[in-house]
């Protein structure tokens, strides 16, 4: 079976968003509410541009480049999305929309990307981020820059490819991080292993299982059988992964919104607990990526269920423990009381 990969069909927003009534109203909403930011990204931009105009000199800093970008992406996103679905008459258009709509939202992507990095240096390493601040980092920071510009204008089958030659690249790095974790345990085989590091490396399982499968449907196309079950293993590491990222966030969430229950979660309830969720997770993943007949060309091929529903549905979940962990932490009093 050939594998769509185009970016025209791959981001085809208009059939996963409206098919019925209510996927076209939410749309209609979103592209509405996408209007009414326009004045809100003008605005930064235009305060960047009057901070720039009084001091040339300065040097930027990297998260305000990065913002900066953002909000360009996100103007570019407004009028693609409105050419993509509005202006159907007009085919070149419309292709011009749809183009516009698979650079922003990859450009997008990868901006939040390195926005969490910078952020991530500021906290964890601040020493190696003040040296990122001089003339070496502004040149890390400009070429990272122009290359998500330039993936964001190549093809949906271009960023496939590129996708899977880095996955294969970190494949040393999953396995030398299992490798770590097994022989912590080999070294202190009584001592509880923390519910993150159980999380963490059924991740990296699972993204090593949804490499073999990614290879298997991508390159693997005479092979019938393997590459259905290339597809049923990019499905399940799919689900799987979204599942545990879920179960991280909750993670986190509790360890700083509700310590104490948290500290009550790590002894032996707490393992039990996780246990349960993670096989519980596991025996949903195989329903979700089971193979089901579909008529394709007039031949009956074997395709993999959709994960989306699961997807959409737990969304939220991760943005509403990110909301809710930072929140405590960005009110908190920085003075020492007396």
């Amino acid at each position: 079976m050939e594998l769509l990969l185009n970016c025209s069909d791959s981001f085809n927003i208009a059939g996963l968003c409206s098919g019925d009534v209510a996927g076209k109203v939410l749309v209609h909403i979103w592209f509405v509410v996408s209007l009414l930011l326009v004045p809100l990204f003008l605005s930064v931009l235009y305060i960047g541009y009057k901070r720039w105009k009084k001091h040339p000199r300065s040097a930027v800093s990297h998260a305000d480049v990065f913002f900066f970008n953002i909000v360009f992406v996100d103007l570019i996103n407004v009028l693609a999305t409105g050419l993509f679905f509005y202006v159907s008459s007009v085919k070149v258009l419309n292709d011009i929309g749809k183009g516009l709509t698979c650079f922003s939202n990859t450009a997008e992507l990868f901006f939040h990307t390195l926005t969490c990095v910078e952020r991530y240096l500021a906290v964890v390493h601040p020493i190696v981020y003040l040296r990122l601040k001089k003339r070496d980092g502004v040149l890390i920071r400009n070429i990272s820059t122009d290359s998500i510009n330039i993936a964001g204008l190549c093809s949906g089958e271009v960023l496939v490819h590129i996708w899977f030659v880095v996955s294969l690249l970190l494949v040393p790095l999953f396995l030398y991080v299992l490798y770590i974790g097994y022989r912590r345990w080999m070294k202190h085989p009584r001592s509880a292993v923390s519910n993150a590091d159980v999380f963490i490396f059924n991740i990296i399982f699972v993204d090593l299982l949804g490499l073999l499968g990614f290879g298997l449907s991508l390159y693997v196309l005479s092979v019938k059988v393997l590459n259905d079950i290339g597809k049923g293993l990019t499905c399940f590491s799919n689900t799987a992964e979204l599942f545990f990222h879920t179960l991280t966030c909750v993670e986190r969430y509790l360890a700083v919104v509700h310590p104490i229950v948290y500290l009550r979660l790590k002894k032996r309830d707490g393992v039990l607990i996780r246990n349960i969720s993670t096989e519980k997770e596991q025996r949903k993943h195989q329903t979700v990526w089971q193979l089901k007949p579909k008529n394709i060309d007039g031949q009956k091929a074997l395709v993999p269920k959709s994960e989306n529903g699961h997807r959409y549905k737990h969304d939220g979940l991760p943005v509403w423990c990110g909301y809710s962990s930072s929140r405590p932490l960005a009110l908190a009093d920085p003075k020492p009381r007396a």
